[in-house]
């Protein structure tokens, strides 16, 4: 069997150490893909948790401020609130479509500013 780089032309087969040395790339790169996945995962699951914490903080200012009434001002903190919920939306999104293979960002994991905050 020719080897590509001889453009055709007859030469030695691939050694055991090439073969091997291909075999390490491939799995490499496989284990590279699916840690990459992982951990898009992860934050798709912390931002979901986030998402859901701040539709509860919002439920509760709306109740609070029709029950009795805050101190603070509902109106400031349910703008916050809401933002904060746009959002996590918009970075869910973007990490569904990595995840989907819409972006073109196969070497490089979504990070988020929303989470530590």
């Amino acid at each position: 069997m020719a080897r590509p780089e001889n453009n055709g032309l007859p030469g030695p087969e691939p050694g055991l150490i090439e073969n091997f040395l291909l075999g390490l790339r491939v799995v490499w790169r496989e284990v590279r893909r699916a840690a990459a996945l992982l951990l898009r995962r992860i934050e798709h699951r912390a931002l979901a948790k986030r998402l859901e914490e701040e539709y509860r903080r919002l439920g509760r200012i709306e109740a609070d401020s029709q029950l009795h009434g805050t101190e603070t001002d509902p109106d400031q903190d349910r703008s916050l609130i809401l933002a904060q919920i746009r959002l996590l939306r918009r970075e869910i999104i973007a990490l569904q479509q990595d995840m989907a293979g819409t972006n073109p960002a196969p070497d490089t994991t979504a990070t988020s500013g929303a989470k530590g905050e």
